[in-house]
């Protein structure tokens, strides 16, 4: 997922503070507190030398800044999807769904939810193609696929 222009400014100010011999790469341990500083979860240590021997192109040893901004860029793409999973179960479980992901929502649910809120939506369009068991009711990957636009 690429970065905005003020994520990319961040990064490259955390890349420059923490390459502390300013040899241009930053090794494992400045990988790992750079990341946290940037906010995203702390990686072990294993991870991080995934990270690096994944993204260290030129086999140096640490990374540069491109390297460093993919090494970002992953972070952020699977940051996102991990909030965005949350959000969906959370709206799953509101309806009537379980926290593991069982359990169904009703069709009628979901249609009163719809117009409660007021959506422009083709109700009968959309149910006919969330629920394609067509049992009057939407299991998780049928509701996930709903919020996802599908």
């Amino acid at each position: 997922m690429p970065l905005t222009a003020a994520e990319l400014a961040q990064a490259q100010r955390a890349f420059l503070a923490f390459d502390r011999n300013s040899d241009g790469t930053i090794d494992g341990a400045e990988l790992l507190a750079s990341l946290v500083t940037l906010g995203h979860p702390e990686p072990s240590k294993a991870e991080v030398n995934l990270m690096i021997a994944e993204f260290d192109s030129d086999k140096s040893g640490g990374v540069d800044f491109a390297e460093f901004v993919t090494v970002i860029e992953r972070q952020k793409a699977q940051t996102v999807g991990r909030d965005s999973e949350a959000d969906t179960l959370e709206a799953f479980v509101a309806m009537g769904g379980k926290p593991d992901r069982s359990g169904q929502v009703s069709v009628e649910r979901l249609a009163a939810t719809i117009l409660d809120f007021e959506l422009r939506v083709d109700l009968p369009r959309l149910l006919g193609e969330m629920d394609l068991d067509e049992d009057g009711t939407v299991d998780y990957e049928e509701f996930k696929a709903l919020l996802a636009g599908r």
